[in-house]
């Protein structure tokens, strides 16, 4: 997390070992949270290895740890950990700036940068991120989170979880929302909506403004990646009996017309 790696060699601030020690969160508001709650990364364009950030081998604090040749087919469960305000906006290990209200993650060995799937394996929630760091530098932790994506996950007051790490293979992986309610009145919607969030444990119960089908409000569930996740959310609103949900393919690079 935030070490500077140029080549074969580090560069440590010298206050890293003391600011990871001190590093805290915000203090969030709802809306802050409903936003954060609300992002997902763009995996629709394929990226090249990072020039900063992958050497074969670099040592922290005396141990060496090995960089993957590639990512193909990586998959670990491990605990995962959150850092935050002492290292946002410096430098990450492959030169972009943390952003700790951004979907990103620091890993010890992935190459710079990949996309990985996080489960918390305690709750069930799932979400992706991109790894553009290095760390956790603790021997009994397997990521470093983002505070946006520890609120995703539901950890961010735990600090801690069990979780199932492995790489997005494909960068056009298949997202999909559960289209649950339409409703000619907005308030209507929203009242369902908050309804909906009180049932489910989803990243985001979003309502958006359809103007392509009678103008109505549509409550949606996700986007969810396609697997586990998908498949859970939808037994669950098959439990809840909903009437005529839809199961619909999202296209990242188009705007879902978001109300809330």
């Amino acid at each position: 997390m935030n070490i500077l790696l140029l080549g074969g060699c580090i560069a440590i601030d010298s206050e890293f070992r003391r600011d990871a020690q001190l590093d805290s969160g915000p203090e969030l508001s709802d809306g802050q949270i409903r936003k954060m709650l609300e992002l997902r990364v763009d995996i629709s364009n394929s990226e090249p290895r990072s020039k900063m950030g992958n050497p074969s081998t670099y040592e922290v604090f005396g141990n060496v740890y090995n960089v993957f040749s590639d990512n193909k087919g990586y998959r670990e469960i491990g605990l995962a950990s959150w850092y935050g305000k002492k290292f946002h906006g410096r430098k990450t290990s492959n030169g972009e700036t943390f952003d700790m209200y951004a979907l990103s993650a620091a890993h010890r060995s992935l190459v710079l940068p990949a996309f990985v799937r996080v489960q918390n394996m305690e709750n069930g929630k799932s979400t992706v991120v991109r790894v553009n760091d290095r760390g956790p530098f603790h021997e009994d932790r397997l990521i470093d989170l983002s505070v946006a994506a520890a609120i995703q996950l539901g950890f961010y007051e735990k600090g801690l979880a069990r979780v199932k790490v492995e790489i997005v293979e494909s960068q056009l992986e298949k997202i999909y929302a559960l289209e649950v309610g339409e409703f000619n009145e907005q308030r209507t919607a929203r009242e369902f909506m908050e309804n909906m969030r009180g049932l489910i444990s989803a990243g985001a119960v979003l309502l958006s403004k359809d103007v392509l089908v009678n103008s109505k409000y549509v409550v949606r569930i996700g986007p969810v990646q396609e697997g586990d996740e998908l498949d859970r959310l939808e037994a669950l609103v098959k439990l809840m009996d909903v009437p005529n949900y839809r199961l619909v393919p999202i296209d990242f690079r188009n705007d879902l017309n978001k109300v809330e």
